[in-house]
């Protein structure tokens, strides 16, 4: 207004124009210099990212949420949203020391019910007909190590490295192939009272989504946190399926068995989801992208009121004022609108 009220005074000294000449150019510029694309430099980025997600079975609740998860460094999942059971498979397993490959099982399948993760799966399958035990404690876990109890027998699972270095003994025929098939199998020993008795063969595929929203976040300061007792999952294995050095993710063990799949009835949060909670993920860097995508319209909308003031300024002082209609006005907006909204399809895809 105050700029359309300065051309107008311009015009009036330079040009003799009337009151209601005067008036045309004070309307004209406020029409000019405040964009209706202003309108939507915020709200369409906002709309775009919902209409995205949506795709997803997802949405973003609310501007605050834009700002409370744009920031977020930690997402937490389940190792079974990582590597779902349909995608793990036991390739074979190799029994020592006279065990009966019944007992094996059956242990196998007593841990990992009471454990969780997508082992719970495959081995309840391969026991379905002889049960599990109810009578399973976790005494420690790490990476490649998993010590328990079933039915007071003490079980052990673990990698060759994590076991030796706690002085269970793996005979080394037993472990000679275990470099040929590391890249593809993941190698798992079982040893029950101090004594192995199987070395078991496990492939692990990553969900697809999963794998490729992880690539997409490598070197945006996002990381994944997956939980799970499950010994042979970690870094290296996280890394070596998606073929890159550096993963932003990192594998952290449970403490408690009450840990696993543990959901909350209500929950405050900005994002939901009806579908699986690997969504959230991609949803969560669609508030970022909104927040982009708004700076560049920002930036947009002030480049399009420094434009307007030299094209009136031009206009008021080359008499040319005339020449400006209420059409070139809507395509002078319409430009930016458009240009806003490339923008924002840009940022959010």
């Amino acid at each position: 207004v105050a700029v359309g009220v300065l051309f107008g005074i311009i015009s009036n000294f330079r040009s003799g124009v009337d009151g209601a000449g005067a008036w045309r150019i004070i309307f004209a510029t406020m029409f000019m210099l405040a964009p209706a694309s202003i309108q939507i430099a915020f709200s369409y980025p906002f709309y775009r990212a919902n209409r995205a997600a949506s795709e997803y079975d997802s949405a973003i609740i609310g501007d605050v949420s834009l700002e409370e998860y744009s920031n977020a460094s930690i997402i937490s999942f389940d190792d079974k949203n990582v590597f779902p059971s349909y995608s793990v498979k036991v390739q074979n397993i190799r029994i020592y020391n006279n065990a009966r490959i019944d007992r094996v099982l059956y242990y196998a399948s007593s841990v990992f019910a009471y454990a969780g993760g997508p082992l719970q799966d495959v081995f309840e399958i391969a026991t379905k007909d002889m049960g599990t035990s109810e009578n399973v404690r976790i005494f420690d876990t790490e990476s490649g190590f998993l010590a328990t109890q079933v039915d007071g027998v003490n079980i052990i699972f673990g990698s060759y490295k994590a076991l030796t270095s706690r002085g269970l003994e793996i005979p080394q025929n037993a472990a000679d192939d275990d470099v040929d098939f590391s890249d593809d199998l993941a190698i798992m020993y079982m040893f029950r009272e101090s004594v192995l008795v199987a070395k078991m063969y496990i492939k692990y595929d990553m969900d697809e989504d999963i794998d490729v929203i992880l690539k997409q976040f490598a070197g945006d300061g996002l990381y994944v946190c997956v939980r799970t007792f499950d010994p042979n999952i970690d870094e290296k294995m996280v890394a070596r399926k998606l073929g890159v050095k550096h993963v932003p993710l990192k594998v952290v063990r449970y403490v408690s068995t009450d840990e696993v799949g543990k959901y909350e009835e209500k929950v405050d949060s900005g994002l939901v989801t009806s579908s699986a909670p690997k969504s959230l993920l991609q949803v969560i860097s669609y508030c970022e992208k909104v927040k982009l995508a708004r700076k560049t319209n920002t930036a947009c909308g002030v480049i399009s009121l420094v434009i307007g003031v030299l094209l009136m300024m031009f206009m008021v002082l080359s008499n040319s004022i005339s020449a400006l209609s209420s059409f070139l006005i809507a395509v002078y907006q319409t430009v930016w609108i458009i240009t806003m909204v490339i923008a924002s399809n840009i940022h959010i895809r």
